[in-house]
């Protein structure tokens, strides 16, 4: 009788086993084709030099300043130069 039910148990355990091994292939399978390459839809945004060359002198309260940041321009906001080394 022990001999029976170890029997139906190692039977049971391949079947569980070959069930299980399905379903990982069949979830697999399906998630791959529920995968849906993403698309951007919005076009690029342009990128206008003269607005960001303004939006920066006004961050750096600089309201007249309009062109880029120069030379000139580092020696007065960052006077303490003698300090850094390269």
């Amino acid at each position: 009788m022990l001999s029976e039910q170890k029997q139906k148990n190692d039977s049971l355990g391949q079947a569980y086993s070959s069930l299980h091994a399905e379903y990982l292939k069949l979830r697999g399978v399906q998630s791959r084709t529920q995968q849906v390459p993403r698309q951007h839809t919005v076009p690029p945004m342009a990128y206008d030099s003269t607005a960001a060359a303004a939006a920066a002198a006004a961050h750096m309260v600089m309201p007249t300043h309009t062109g880029t940041m120069g030379f000139a321009d580092n020696m007065y906001m960052f006077q303490d130069m003698q300090s850094y080394t390269l």
